[in-house]
């Protein structure tokens, strides 16, 4: 089981994500805005982030600047959005993200399918999943 962080200001996706998470076997905390998102990653630590760029209060480029800086740098990050313009992807996958999905593009069996290897990463492995 993984402990995951889903941080989505849309209430319906950020219950759905959480819901499907859980459905498989995962420990879940939401968040609907950046500000609860880095009081719990303050706090806790998660084997998986998943989160939308649009949050308010602190967006998800401001999350992920401090994530570099900070300590769980490790945390894998995969980003599910509506922004879906070419440098709004660069600039996410250069501060860190292992995804980028747009929730017009993506379907949920392809967003879960693409968690999978990094929900299901053990420590005794040898090496990380790689970039998708």
């Amino acid at each position: 089981m993984s402990k995951v962080l889903v941080a989505e200001p849309d209430a319906f996706f950020c219950k759905f994500y959480a819901l499907k998470l859980k459905q498989l076997g995962h420990e879940v905390n939401r968040v609907e805005d950046g500000k609860k998102a880095m009081e719990l990653l303050n706090k806790d630590k998660y084997d998986l982030i998943l989160m939308n760029i649009m949050l308010p209060f602190q967006d998800g480029y401001t999350i992920l600047r401090n994530l570099k800086e900070g300590q769980n740098i490790s945390t894998p990050v995969v980003v599910i959005t509506e922004l879906s313009q070419e440098e709004d992807k660069k600039k996410a996958m250069d501060l860190g993200v292992i995804a980028y999905f747009t929730k017009t593009d993506t379907q949920i069996q392809d967003l879960l399918k693409a968690l999978e290897p990094y929900l299901s990463h053990s420590e005794a492995s040898q090496e990380p999943p790689q970039k998708l």
